[in-house]
């Protein structure tokens, strides 16, 4: 017999394993068997008892140690030390609402950059260069959102992909007012 998320009577734990499958890609394998017996099940509780209560207290580096644990009771391919650093950082387990940010964000990056999930994870953890890199193209960390706000607001800034037509060759421009506005053309026509 096997135990589901459901076995597990601490909601904090339910929602940290949640995200990890997630962010894996496996959300598909939430309501099923996640631990084949009550002693893997026992110490994942435990490694994820060190996460959520001591995560302040450890370095990246020995987060990273223990959530690969936990990956490998779970039967989960583990992160690398980079794609930890980019995705988690110096993130504490504990705030559930900041590695549920986290998981969305890159789960969203996949999306936008691959079209799907599963194809983006593995380009990412391949790449983590183009992670960095997209990562903070589309999610921005507050002083670079700063600077792009003054730099939209500046009045003096040159508009990119608009450019002056002078007027002789304004015609030209008549095809896509058409069907628009028919009456326009019937005037060119004359």
């Amino acid at each position: 017999m096997g135990y589901t998320l459901n076995s597990i009577k601490d909601e904090s734990k339910k929602e940290f394993l949640k995200q990890i499958y997630l962010l894996k890609g496996l959300d598909n394998k939430l309501n099923t068997n996640l631990f084949e017996n009550e002693e893997k099940m026992k110490i994942a509780e435990e490694l994820m008892n060190e996460l959520l209560n001591n995560s302040e207290d450890l370095r990246e580096e020995q987060k990273r140690e223990v959530l690969n644990r936990l990956l490998l009771v779970l039967d989960l391919e583990t992160l690398n030390s980079d794609f930890y650093s980019i995705i988690f950082g110096d993130l504490d387990f504990s705030k559930i609402d900041e590695l549920k940010k986290r998981v969305h964000n890159f789960r969203c990056l996949c999306f936008l950059v691959y079209g799907r999930f599963r194809g983006g994870y593995r380009k990412f953890v391949e790449n983590t260069e183009i992670l960095r890199e997209k990562l903070s193209e589309f999610f921005p960390d507050k002083d670079e959102r700063l600077k792009r706000k003054e730099r939209l607001q500046d009045p003096k800034r040159e508009l990119v992909g608009f450019k002056e037509i002078p007027p002789e060759l304004r015609f030209c421009l008549g095809y896509l007012a058409k069907k628009e506005f028919p009456e326009v053309s019937e005037y060119r026509k004359s």
